[in-house]
């Protein structure tokens, strides 16, 4: 197995909801404030005005389940959607332990019909309330 580069996704997080004792356990509901992605071949936003955010769940044994979901729009205009789950240890993320996340991507958009093709995988880290990913896609 290989994989490509996609770029750098950098997120800004903003508000968080934590609702304790729900049935999958805890849910915090994590707002991104900013995202960009650069790359060689993708280069996007935060589309404006639009929800991005984290669904994580708060498991036992401090494994925090991530459930990303954001619409981007790229440099030229395309709108893309990405979406995944992924993993990290709740009790390190905070102090910069690895977070993994493997996004899918739609977009109706002729220019980048590549992206729903294709599986990305994603490992990140946290520094204050900035998470850098490199991001990639399995070739």
């Amino acid at each position: 197995m290989e994989m490509s580069s996609l770029g750098t996704m950098t997120i800004t997080m903003g508000k968080s909801v934590f609702m304790a004792n729900v049935p999958a356990g805890t849910r915090v509901v994590i707002d991104f404030a900013e995202v960009t992605i650069a790359g060689d071949r993708l280069k996007a936003k935060k589309a404006a005005g639009s929800p991005a955010g984290d669904w994580l769940i708060l498991g036992p044994g401090d494994v925090a389940t991530l459930d990303i979901r954001m619409l981007l729009e790229t440099h030229d205009g395309a709108q893309i959607l990405m979406h995944g789950l992924g993993r990290t240890d709740s009790a390190k993320f905070s102090t910069g332990a690895p977070c993994w996340f493997t996004p899918l991507f739609e977009t109706n958009d002729a220019r980048y019909a590549w992206v729903n093709k294709i599986q990305g995988v994603a490992r990140g880290a946290a520094n204050g309330n900035i998470v850098t990913f490199e991001l990639a896609q399995l070739t």
